[in-house]
């Protein structure tokens, strides 16, 4: 199984729309591995633990009398590439 951990990172002085960009880079992230597949292969998202899944973690700091926001994903979302099992694909 070929194993890709992918993170995001963003910032700006909106919470929404850093958040947006971050949920938006993992997406094109998982998109390009997508397209990447082969015959009979599928991403499977991995999380060994309940507690161990990615989340967002925001920080907000004030300069110039407004907010700016960073926004980090963590841990990596850990996708792997597997061949299907049985049967043709």
């Amino acid at each position: 199984m070929d194993a890709h951990e992918l993170v995001a990172e963003t910032e700006g002085s909106v919470q929404d729309e850093v958040e947006g960009r971050a949920l938006g880079d993992l997406e094109g992230q998982l998109r390009r591995l997508e397209s990447g597949l082969g015959p009979g292969e599928v991403l499977v998202v991995e999380n060994e633990q309940e507690s161990d899944h990615p989340k967002t973690h925001t920080v907000a700091v004030e300069g110039e009398n407004r907010l700016h926001f960073r926004i980090t994903v963590r841990p990596a979302l850990r996708v792997g590439v597997c061949r299907k099992w049985g049967g043709s694909g």
